[in-house]
């Protein structure tokens, strides 16, 4: 027996496989067993921990399906894992079975979803709890999260970012169940070495940074109705003083109109080169030469102070966006 022609199919041959082998009794599973690689005593296993409602017809049929004479009972209504387990210890010994069926064992049930299609995940999550989509996206990359975010509407994205931003430790146990079942729908149980819990107030910058500006805006829109603090400080992280940068000269000069010399001159005590130069060549020479003046001569100050000047400029920024005066690059926004 090979579960090489027992792949996940519609017709669900695993769990033809795993009813097989429970029905076959001690004896001739543990001599299948034997025949099996680890892998695939593992992905019966987990197929088998799982078995509900299996009725005495659709243990008929795996038989006739496998041609085989019915030698066994019906397949356990509760316990099937164990049944299945014992089988397994009496085949490779207990320390063994323990070591190939157990889930505890440094495993990343996120793997699949990591690798899985977007379209494929957006579908499928949009399906599940709010808090489970949270969950799955906190242990994604930001460019695969924000690409299943663009997917949902609005409304549900924004919930989503907020219960990522405020998503706390999630217990092993929780994220296994929830990464083994979405694997389940993925149609694999492939494994590999748990990461590290990234940063969840970074991670949420990153996945709404890579989002459309078309969609960032609309679920900003949302967000501020649910939380307006949360939205804000968020917007806040989202665009920093440094990434002024990314506007061209025109909308440089429109916010310079509207922002005061004086905070503009504490603001630039901790600007970047980039923003720097850009500011300085979207001046008059003579503004330019000043503001250097100006700079030069300004003691040192708190950093907290920078930090206010720098936000408030953000302020104006953002302000002449929703104005429709200045556009700023965002995520995966292409300008032309």
């Amino acid at each position: 027996m090979n579960l090489t022609t027992l792949e996940p199919r519609p017709d669900s041959g695993l769990r033809k496989a795993a009813i097989f082998v429970l029905v076959m009794g001690d004896a001739l599973a543990s001599e299948i067993f034997t025949r099996l690689t680890e892998e695939e005593i593992r992905r019966l296993g987990q197929t088998a921990a799982t078995l509900e409602n299996v009725s005495r017809e659709e243990v008929v049929e795996v038989l006739r399906e496998f041609k085989l004479a019915f030698q066994g009972g019906q397949v356990p209504r509760q316990g099937a894992g164990s049944a299945f387990q014992l089988m397994v210890e009496q085949a490779l010994g207990e320390e063994r079975a323990l070591d190939l069926l157990h889930e505890d064992h440094g495993e990343d049930p996120f793997h699949m979803c990591r690798h899985a299609d977007a379209d494929t995940l957006a579908s499928l999550l949009e399906a599940e709890h709010p808090q489970t989509r949270a969950i799955v996206l906190s242990r994604l990359e930001p460019g695969q999260a924000s690409a299943i975010l663009s997917r949902w509407s609005p409304p549900i994205s924004a919930d989503a970012v907020y219960r990522i931003a405020h998503l706390g430790r999630v217990s092993e146990e929780v994220e296994r169940d929830v990464g083994h079942t979405l694997s389940s729908l993925l149609d694999t149980v492939e494994t590999a070495p748990e990461g590290q819990i990234p940063d969840l107030e970074d991670l949420t910058v990153e996945v709404v940074k890579a989002l459309p500006s078309d969609h960032g805006e609309a679920l900003f829109t949302h967000l501020e109705g649910v939380d307006e603090t949360f939205a804000r400080k968020l917007k806040e992280r989202l665009f920093t003083f440094d990434d002024l940068a990314g506007l061209d000269s025109r909308s440089m000069q429109r916010l310079l109109r509207e922002v005061d010399t004086q905070t503009l001159a504490v603001a630039m005590k901790g600007a970047g080169d980039e923003v720097a130069e850009l500011i300085y060549a979207s001046m008059s020479s003579r503004a330019a030469e000043m503001l250097r003046d100006d700079l030069a001569a300004m003691g040192p100050r708190r950093v907290q102070e920078v930090e206010g000047a720098q936000s408030s400029i953000m302020t104006v920024a953002y302000q002449l966006e929703e104005d429709g005066a200045i556009t700023i690059p965002r995520g995966s926004d292409e300008l032309l």
